[in-house]
């Protein structure tokens, strides 16, 4: 085989290899995506139609959580704010427990972060666009604040919440304790998986394509609502203010249809630390996993 006039060698041979199967695994990606995208727009007009949520949901709900405080005694003081939206029947999900007027956003606010940072300036360097990566796969704080900062900070995703309609959120300037609520989460998701004037086709893609890529360790929560989802787009947070505050947002396609997912929760005991967040991450991926279901 020749590569450029020359005859490859083995080692010439291995390293054309590895730069083709990634060229193809990025190509899928992107087309997974671009399905995505279309087959929502095609399937699903408006996004902004009202309607009561689910009754029933909420019941079931209180009845599994209950069941499952019998075991869990702290689970009955922990506050709870879930939605959940299915795009294809355009029908609304919501139970909440406990106090929910300021939920606190942690990591999560890195998503309309980088939804102010590309209605300003579209066309990101490439150190912008390694500080994303950061922000959005890894959860890099460091990275977080840098965007923050250029996106314009408190006025700038002030801004953005305005823009998306998301009435119940305010942003701080520590940018992890801005507040929101779930249902205003899911208008956002609306914004990036129907079809909207308000983020770009390239944007879109962009911003799905790195909510998909992010680690492994930091897809819990939402990815609960199904053992088989056939994508997962994800973003979550989580800080310790006193007790542990835990959230999970995003996108999961089960058997075609597609669901936004925003559950925001806080008042988890620290549980000294690091076992503490792992309870926490464990009890909030079962309630999704609940929902579940009940909905599928």
């Amino acid at each position: 085989m020749t590569f450029h006039g020359r005859r490859l060698n083995r080692k010439g041979k291995i390293w054309l290899t590895g730069f083709l199967l990634i060229v193809f695994s990025i190509t899928l990606l992107i087309v997974e995506v671009h399905h995505l995208l279309h087959s929502r727009s095609e399937t699903t007009t408006h996004i902004t139609t009202k309607q009561a949520p689910n009754s029933g949901f909420s019941k079931y709900m209180d009845k599994k959580v209950g069941k499952l405080s019998q075991t869990n005694t702290d689970l009955k003081n922990e506050n709870f704010d879930f939605t959940i939206y299915d795009v294809a029947k355009q029908k609304t999900y919501r139970w909440s427990q406990g106090k929910i007027s300021q939920m606190y956003t942690a990591s999560t606010v890195k998503v309309p972060i980088l939804i102010g940072l590309l209605h300003q300036d579209a066309k990101l360097t490439a150190s912008d666009k390694k500080l994303v990566a950061g922000m959005i796969r890894q959860s890099s704080n460091a990275d977080a604040t840098a965007i923050f900062k250029k996106m314009g900070g408190v006025s700038g995703l002030n801004a953005t919440f305005a823009r998306l309609g998301m009435d119940h959120s305010q942003a701080s300037s520590k940018w992890w304790l801005s507040t929101v609520s779930s249902e205003d989460y899911i208008k956002l998701l609306k914004y990036l998986f129907v079809k909207s004037s308000k983020i770009s086709r390239t944007g879109r893609n962009y911003i799905i394509s790195e909510m998909f890529q992010v680690n492994s360790k930091q897809q819990w929560g939402i990815k609960g609502f199904s053992d088989t989802p056939n994508f997962l787009a994800n973003k979550n947070g989580w800080t310790l203010s006193g007790s542990w505050i835990m959230n999970s947002i995003g996108a999961v396609e089960v058997n075609g249809h597609l669901y936004l997912i925003s559950i925001l929760s806080d008042n988890h005991p620290d549980g000294q630390g690091n076992v503490g967040l792992k309870t926490a991450k464990k009890e909030m991926t079962s309630l999704v996993r609940m929902a579940g279901e009940y909905i599928l």
